[in-house]
């Protein structure tokens, strides 16, 4: 969560009526520099296309096997077999993006206030 702190710090004292802000203070701008920093990082990606693999060749076999090895007459659809792995790589990445926003939401915005007694 340390990546975001800088991106946090900023906004919620600011009242500027053209600033959307949602329940964190977040403005969309900044709302979607996390969205797009979450979605790039390389353990997303590399989730996001390991389930994709799959996921879609699965989905490719249940939905085209029969074209894919011959057994029935006609083209092989390429854009559904495209989109049948692209579409787990978009859930995978939207899924990872959608529990760090859940996660930062959890992150307190007041500051705690920590009293430290020495031995008496």
């Amino acid at each position: 969560m340390n990546e975001y702190k800088g991106i946090l710090s900023t906004g919620a004292d600011q009242k500027s009526p053209l600033r959307f802000k949602n329940k964190v203070g977040l403005t969309l701008k900044k709302r979607f520099n996390i969205i797009v920093s979450v979605a790039l990082e390389r353990e997303v990606k590399a989730r996001a296309f390991k389930i994709a693999l799959v996921a879609g060749t699965i989905y490719n076999l249940i939905n085209q096997g029969d074209k894919l090895f011959g057994h029935a007459s006609g083209q092989l659809d390429l854009l559904k077999l495209c989109l049948t792995y692209i579409t787990p790589y978009a859930v995978s990445t939207y899924t990872a993006v959608s529990i760090r926003l859940t996660n930062l939401r959890k992150i307190p915005t007041v500051p705690q206030t920590v009293v430290i007694r020495s031995g008496d």
